[in-house]
This record gives C-alpha cells, sequence and structure tokens, in this order.
C-alpha cells in the first residue's frame, strides 16, 4: 500500500483522498510479468482505476530501492489506468510487492497421549555389575567389587578383628556376637543389624583408650566416618566435644568386620547412642577415593591394625575398612548416588534399600573365591 504523488485523467484531476498498492502478476502468455495497480478512494473505498505496467514502461529494479537514488533516469513513472486516469509514480517511495507466501509445512502428527505420572518417583535400582568398571569410587564400582568374590572386600570378614576369611573358612556372621567360638545361623546376623536389634544396647565405645566414650553435651550427635587421621581433624581432637559417634569398640563385644557393618547399620537407622538425628558425616568426601593403585592407599596395610598384614591374603588395616565402609552404604542406601556427591563433611541420610541389602546378603554367604 502507498500514497499518491498525483493522480489524472481525461476528465481533470482528482482531488480527493486515495490510496494505492501494487502486485506482481504474470502475462496472459506467461512470458513474462507485469507490475499492476490499483487505486481507491480512501474514504468510501470506491475502486478509482486499476492497471499495470510492463518491464519497459516500469523497471523492477527500483521497486527494491536502497537510498535515495533510483535505476531509472528520474524519479517519476506514468502508468495508464482505467476509467481515463493515469498514475505518476515517485519511485523513490514505491515498495516492492510482497513475494508469495511459501505454502504452510504439513502439521506434524500429533504424539501419542503421555502415560500418567506415578504418585511418587520409583527407587533407582542398583547399578547393574555388567557396567563398565572404572576404578574412581562411584556406586558402579563398589557394585562391582561387591559382586567380585575374589576381591578382598569378599576375605574381610574374618571372625577375629582385621582377619581375612578364606574360601570354605568360618565367617563373623556364623559367630556370635559375645562368644565368638559358639556358632549361630548366618541369617541371624544380616536380621539383627537390619532392625537394629542391638544398637541401643552396645557400648560401642567400651574399652576405648582414644579419650572418646560417648558423652555427648549436644542434643544430636551424628555419625562421622572417615579414615582416622581425618575423624581426628575433624573433630578438631575430640568427637565428644565436637558431637560426633564415632566407631570405637574395644570392650567384651570383641571387634570384627560384622561388628562394623552393625554399627553401620545402626547409624543409618538413627539409632546409635545420643545420635538422635539419622545424619551421617564423612571426614574424607567418598567421591575423591580411586581403587588405583597410584592413587589411593587401599591394599597396602594403611592406618590401624591389630593383626598381621600381608597383602593381600593376610589381614587388612582401618585404610581398606574405611573403602568398604563406603560401598557398605553404597549398597544398602536407596540414595547412593547422592553418597558420591558429597562435599567433606556434607550431610548424608541413608533410607535403607531392601533388596539390595538381601543381594549383599547373599553375596557374603556365598563366600569368597580364590582369585585365578
Amino acid at each position: 500500500m502507498g500514497s499518491l504523488r498525483s493522480l489524472t485523467g481525461t476528465t481533470g484531476n482528482y482531488s480527493g483522498h486515495a490510496q494505492w498498492s501494487t502486485w506482481m502478476c504474470s502475462t496472459h502468455d506467461e512470458s513474462s510479468q507485469e507490475l499492476c495497480f490499483e487505486v481507491t478512494d480512501t474514504v468510501s473505498s470506491k475502486l478509482l482505476g486499476k492497471g499495470c505496467a510492463s518491464a519497459q514502461q516500469v523497471e523492477f529494479e527500483p521497486l527494491r530501492y536502497v537510498g535515495e537514488s533510483s535505476a531509472v533516469g528520474g524519479v517519476e513513472q506514468i502508468v495508464g489506468l482505467s476509467n481515463g486516469l493515469s498514475l505518476i509514480v515517485d519511485l523513490r517511495h514505491v515498495e516492492p510487492p510482497s513475494p508469495p507466501a511459501p505454502p504452510f509445512p504439513p502439521q506434524p502428527p500429533h504424539p501419542p497421549p503421555l502415560a500418567p505420572s506415578p504418585l511418587s518417583p520409583p527407587r533407582l535400582p542398583p547399578p547393574s555389575p555388567e557396567t563398565p568398571f572404572r576404578p574412581q569410587f562411584s556406586a558402579n564400582t563398589c557394585r562391582h567389587l561387591l559382586a567380585d568374590p575374589t576381591h578382598l572386600f569378599r576375605r574381610m570378614w574374618g571372625v577375629n578383628s582385621r582377619t581375612q576369611n578364606h574360601k570354605a573358612e568360618r565367617a563373623c556372621w556364623e559367630a556370635d556376637r559375645e562368644m565368638p567360638w559358639v556358632d549361630q545361623p548366618a541369617n541371624l546376623f544380616f536380621d539383627d543389624i537390619l532392625s537394629g536389634r542391638h544398637c541401643r544396647s552396645t557400648d560401642w565405645y567400651e574399652g576405648s583408650a582414644t579419650g572418646n566414650f560417648g558423652n555427648f553435651w549436644k542434643p544430636q550427635n551424628p555419625a562421622l566416618l572417615g579414615f582416622d587421621n581425618d575423624i581426628k581433624g575433624h573433630c578438631d581432637g575430640n568427637c565428644d566435644n565436637a558431637g560426633f559417634n564415632i566407631h570405637n569398640l574395644f570392650g567384651h563385644v570383641p571387634y570384627n568386620m560384622c561388628r562394623n557393618f552393625e554399627w553401620q547399620m545402626c547409624a543409618a537407622l538413627g539409632e546409635l547412642d545420643g545420635q538422635n538425628t539419622r545424619t551421617i558425616r564423612f571426614a574424607w568426601p567418598p567421591n575423591t577415593m580411586s581403587m588405583d593403585p597410584s592413587q589411593g592407599v587401599f591394599g597396602r596395610c594403611a592406618g590401624y591394625t591389630d593383626a598381621p598384614c600381608d597383602m593381600p591374603y593376610v589381614g587388612f588395616a582401618n585404610d581398606d575398612i574405611y573403602y568398604l565402609e563406603i560401598c557398605l552404604f553404597s549398597q544398602v542406601c536407596a540414595d547412593r548416588d547422592k553418597l558420591f556427591h558429597l562435599a567433606r563433611g556434607e550431610d548424608f541420610q541413608c533410607d535403607i534399600d531392601n533388596e539390595a541389602f538381601s543381594q549383599l546378603q547373599q553375596w557374603l554367604l556365598d563366600g569368597p573365591d580364590s582369585p585365578d
């Protein structure tokens, strides 16, 4: 749509208010295109005249005019219209006709209806042991190690403190808690720790020589795990004063890895004496640990031990225990992935995954195997 510079005809000049529009059209033989005009009165919308200009009369290039000059001589062109009128066009104000709009693309098919959302998101299953193994600690790494009957994790369950149990040897879950020379059904151990049967009745500080006795002054005292020196640093020397529950068993209930796992389950349930919360903290972040011998201390007899240690088949030490503690939590806690995204000292709570706990129980009861 444009405005008129002037409109003349055989009957005289038109003195009203008019407007014009242009469009491209083909000639009858479709051999060329023409620029067509239509002029109407802006008040009454009456058609005043219409016509078309061939390429010889009006060059199409000026219709794509940019700037102040025109590609044709002069800036006015006269186009004959119907009703004896002529249109005098100022090319500097002519805008090119709009090209025909492209056809709309076909509408895509409607997507299938969405399935209804569950009331609560399902728990993710534990990672599969078939997933490729990587030494950096993760839920998948831990599952691989626990499922491997030849790995040290499957031999750290001797009846005596920090001793290994080899294939066909007696494991700590087959021994009574207080009288380890007495046999008990293996499943009893797993049932007891899952229910927290002995959590409150056990003095986890009995015989302690570390200056920590579980004498807390804070209302809540989260469980704290880590390498020995990191625990001491996190507690600034005394975990009672700092308000952290630690495993410090040296009493008439003999220590072994079964008691260690039992303490972990009590911590997950929030049932340690004075804990009063399900919060667990790690003095050394699990995601910084690795099974790569060049990046970690696993399998080196590092840390405190009260038994002979000669890797890979004799004994183990406290640093090895922390690796196993992390993997046990990774297996039995439904929120296992969060475990490997914790910053140092960040709170963690373990929601027990009963199915994964049963899987761990079966692996352990299957016993270790000798490596090829």
